[in-house]
């Protein structure tokens, strides 16, 4: 006879999601600046190229 047991600790769950949430909110903040701020820079560049030439 096979059982299966899908009890799970909702607090340990809990715990580990909010571990890994707190050290992987502030990179995914700071990869989305340096990706926005990359955007931003190409599309400057080719305003400042269309208005300076």
């Amino acid at each position: 006879m096979l059982k299966i047991d899908a009890r799970t600790n909702v607090e340990e769950l809990s715990k580990a999601l909010r571990t890994l949430g707190s050290k992987q909110i502030p990179f995914a903040f700071a990869l989305m600046a340096t990706r926005l701020a990359m955007l931003v820079k190409q599309g400057e560049l080719s305003v400042m190229r269309a208005r300076l030439t």
